[in-house]
């Protein structure tokens, strides 16, 4: 009797083992659908921050993969949908990704597409990747140094981090931000609607 007794002040939800799981699972489900909304509110964001980025983007400064000084290289680049992908040589992602961009260049080619690589990396840490790995990069390449982290911030990465990308349409736009491994898929669904609405008069 005392044991039946006992068992009956437990609460509820211990008498009922599944109902725990279920709370648990549904707990995590909302938890990762959460980070998933905020995560896909990042990729869409584009603030005013990010558009005066751009006008930054198109001054700044930067070496080239030689290691020379050029006074503004993206300016040449003004009037084309451009691909900008901020990595570096120490960072694993953005190692892994770097095939991925090449191919899809190569299949925009000819669109009025260009991809451009900013290291945010030191001139003998990126020669020595690129030596070693000479076709990981078959668009042009910018060294920016420490330099490309506050550009990058100015193009809407507020945390940071990298791989970054960044699309720019021909007006000077910034359609498409992604911090993190690039969705290649999501990345080519946007160079193709703005490839469509281009060719439109």
């Amino acid at each position: 009797m005392k044991l039946y007794e006992s068992y009956m002040k437990k609460p509820a939800i211990f008498l009922f083992p599944y109902v725990r799981r279920f709370i648990i699972f549904f707990a995590l489900m909302g938890g990762m659908l959460i980070l998933a909304a905020k995560g896909l509110h990042y990729l869409n964001r584009v603030d005013n921050a990010s558009q005066e980025g751009v006008k930054v983007l198109w001054r700044a400064p930067m070496m080239d993969g030689s290691g020379h000084m050029q006074p503004a290289p993206f300016a040449a680049y003004r009037g084309r949908i451009l691909v900008v992908n901020f990595w570096a040589s120490w960072c694993p992602p953005c190692v892994e990704e770097l095939p991925a961009l090449a191919v899809l260049s190569q299949k925009f080619s000819g669109k009025n597409i260009t991809f451009a690589g900013i290291a945010i990396d030191s001139v003998e840490n990126v020669t020595h990747f690129l030596k070693a790995r000479k076709n990981s990069m078959t668009y042009p390449g910018y060294i920016a140094g420490a330099d490309g982290t506050t550009l990058a911030f100015a193009l809407g990465n507020r945390q940071g981090g990298v791989p970054f990308t960044v699309v720019i349409d021909a007006t000077g736009t910034v359609r498409f931000q992604m911090l993190g491994r690039v969705d290649i898929a999501a990345l080519r669904d946007c160079l193709n609607r703005l490839t469509v609405s281009s060719a439109q008069p």
